[in-house]
């Protein structure tokens, strides 16, 4: 139930958030992330227009991957 009442509550934040702002400010914070720069304005912009933290980590997996840790044996 508590799953059903979450995935709900996210397809109604994606429905009726400005979907075009979410794109614009996931833009800069890939551009930011790919330059080096400071991150923490874009990530809190990003945030300010409802971008998920699933859609904001999406963006470094696709920039860098993701972590792999290497067994030493």
């Amino acid at each position: 139930t508590a799953e059903k009442k979450q995935v709900a509550a996210l397809q109604k934040l994606k429905a009726e958030r400005d979907n075009a702002a979410v794109k614009k400010a996931l833009k800069e914070f890939k551009e930011a992330a790919v330059a080096g720069k400071n991150m923490i304005e874009p990530t809190i912009a990003a945030a300010k227009t409802y971008a998920t933290i699933g859609e904001i980590c999406n963006v470094l997996r696709d920039e860098w991957g993701e972590y792999q840790e290497v067994p030493t044996i």
